[in-house]
């Protein structure tokens, strides 16, 4: 699935975004590879949900198994969820924990995962259990409110203290997560998707070979710049099905398929569908 930089907003009832993942039914969750100005902390509730890849890595996702994902780090998930397989997601706005600090470009945070079954972490995995009852509760009160934000705290400050350091940015390195040209690539594919891009272009522009750009943006999005395109020009393809009316052929356009026949095949081969079973699916 495509990558794209995920501007977050954040509410008042607590000082983070969470979600607790589940569906009452049989449910694959597929977040496509992303990256945000943010702390994102991933913590595995119960069963084996699925599969993650941060920063080119690819994890396992298990019961009590906790992660850190750092700011504009590439990260994916591709998962089941329902009652048996749980995950919850913590989203840490910077300014929150950093407000003081002018320069927290120079903070890495270490991935894990870490086993909060572990009897040393007992504090860590009671205070997200208290965070998941929270998401559990309809209608939590005052008491349970404050009790929430409290285990917020703990959970950002034993982020903070055990599972970051301090280090000086390399001239050539790109500055927090994963390097700033793949983000510039998938970027310029965002942007440009119904156009005719190469990955000659992309290497041209960033003074590589084309070998090279593929081998990176492989390792950190998990698959190649040209399935990267068609992935984008695809779920952009799903949107306009969803949501409008337009006919098959304008939709192949405007999103860069350029024949009704590359369309199908494309189509068919990702999603074991037509075009027009998922609009009637989906309508």
């Amino acid at each position: 699935m495509p990558a794209y930089y995920e501007n977050l907003v954040f509410d008042d009832s607590l000082p983070v975004k969470a979600f607790l993942h589940t569906d009452p039914s049989w449910k694959v969750k597929d977040v496509m590879s992303h990256w945000h100005n943010s702390i994102e902390l991933c913590y595995v509730v119960k069963g084996e949900p699925g599969r993650t890849r941060i920063n080119g890595q690819e994890y396992q996702l298990t019961a009590g198994e906790f992660f850190v994902i750092g700011p504009n780090v590439i990260h994916s998930f591709k998962a089941v969820v329902d009652p048996r397989n749980e995950i919850l997601t913590l989203l840490l706005p910077l300014n929150w924990l950093f407000d003081q600090i002018d320069d927290f470009n120079q903070i890495h945070f270490e991935i894990g995962p870490l086993d909060l079954t572990e009897p040393k972490f007992a504090l860590l995995e009671k205070s997200l259990a208290k965070i998941t009852e929270y998401k559990r509760a309809e209608k939590p009160d005052i008491q349970n409110q404050v009790q929430t934000i409290s285990a917020l705290h703990y959970v950002a400050a034993f982020v903070l203290q055990k599972m970051s350091r301090f280090q000086e940015n390399d001239s050539g390195s790109l500055k927090l997560g994963s390097p700033l040209m793949i983000q510039s690539v998938m970027s310029e594919i965002q942007n440009n998707f119904s156009k005719n891009i190469t990955i000659a272009q992309f290497s041209q522009e960033n003074h590589i070979s084309e070998a090279h750009l593929i081998r990176i943006f492989k390792k950190f999005v998990g698959v190649s710049p040209k399935n990267y395109l068609v992935q984008t020009r695809l779920t952009k393809a799903t949107q306009l099905l969803r949501q409008t009316d337009l006919p098959i052929h304008e939709i192949a356009e405007q999103t860069g398929f350029g024949s009704n026949k590359n369309f199908f095949v494309l189509f068919r081969k990702h999603f074991e569908m037509t075009p027009n079973d998922y609009r009637h699916q989906n309508s």
